[in-house]
């Protein structure tokens, strides 16, 4: 269950856990754009999770993911994530630095970190409709979490309006809808699988690609990882789908605790803040995940060799 708790602190290499402001009361909402309306590639780095006074905190997300390798063909995921995690240590439960555009959140060892685990908690069954075939989830039958729904082919192409909606239980029923974002291709750093991507934990990393898309455009390095007994590391940095290039400067990169293998994730991200009523906020997003140029392979699907 450990691996379980990591994850709450790196939701699908979109971002880290941060304290934010609950939403208001009133139900199910429509909901803002976090990713082009407030024109601010940075707002989807900014979790829904908070702290409402009285130790109550929590972590809300409903992620769909979408991968399209063309012709149709691909396929996609629909994830709820809806914790309390009031008694989580606060080890993994813990606001990243802001350093420019990016999020760095470094996690101690897994052997000196103990707590409870988190409390799943039902929004009823979701739905996502406007892509190419509806998809549904619900809680699993006899068990505290929701399951992973799954598709055998591409959901969206790109640009339709997706609406994710939930039934409501012990949250609120809420519904909202987000732009569906577009697949790109990246041309750099180079990826050729099965070799690994190789970066530098010393010097800045610049990522470029073929493409534009609604929202923002997500590079997240994580790892090492393999030693439980040595902190991890994770980088989330979010740029612009209008634009072809970005950079992590260097003394963002230098926050990687060591060399050795990891991971290096590029997606593109639209998203959107919905209240739902006495539960506070749920951050819902669509990510389309990148492609090696050329083929219709997933980016990086080899992880990344990261160098000193």
């Amino acid at each position: 269950m450990r691996t379980s708790l990591a994850f709450l602190v790196f939701i699908g290499g979109c971002g880290s856990t941060s304290a934010t402001a609950p939403g208001t009361d009133g139900g199910a909402g429509s909901g803002t754009d976090a990713g082009t309306q407030a024109n601010d590639p940075t707002s989807v780095l900014s979790s829904p999770t908070f702290d409402r006074g009285g130790g109550i905190a929590r972590i809300s997300y409903v992620t769909a993911t979408n991968f399209s390798s063309g012709g149709g063909m691909g396929n996609a995921s629909l994830l709820a994530q809806l914790y309390d995690v009031s008694n989580v240590s606060s080890a993994y439960f813990k606001t990243p630095e802001r350093v420019g555009s990016c999020d760095v959140l470094i996690i101690p060892p897994q052997t000196q970190i103990g707590g409870s685990l988190p409390t799943y908690v039902s929004a009823g069954a979701l739905r996502l409709e406007g892509g190419v075939k509806e998809l549904a989830i619900d809680l699993d039958p006899g068990k505290p979490y929701y399951a992973s729904g799954s598709f055998d082919s591409a959901l969206w192409s790109g640009g339709e309006t997706l609406k994710f909606t939930a039934a409501g239980a012990a949250i609120p029923a809420f519904s909202t809808t987000v732009a569906a974002p577009t697949t790109i291709r990246v041309t750099k750093p180079e990826s050729h699988f099965p070799a690994a991507v190789q970066v530098s934990r010393s010097k800045e990393l610049v990522t470029e690609w073929t493409g534009t898309s609604a929202g923002s455009v997500l590079v997240s390095i994580s790892g090492p990882n393999q030693d439980a007994n040595k902190p991890n590391s994770y980088i989330t940095c979010a740029f612009s789908g209008a634009d072809s290039h970005a950079t992590i400067p260097a003394n963002v990169m230098q926050r990687i605790d060591r060399a050795g293998s990891g991971s290096i994730r590029v997606s593109t991200v639209s998203a959107a803040d919905v209240s739902a009523g006495d539960w506070g906020t749920i951050r819902v997003r669509a990510e389309s995940e990148a492609l090696e140029p050329g083929s219709s392979g997933r980016y990086a699907a080899n992880g990344a060799t990261i160098a000193d």
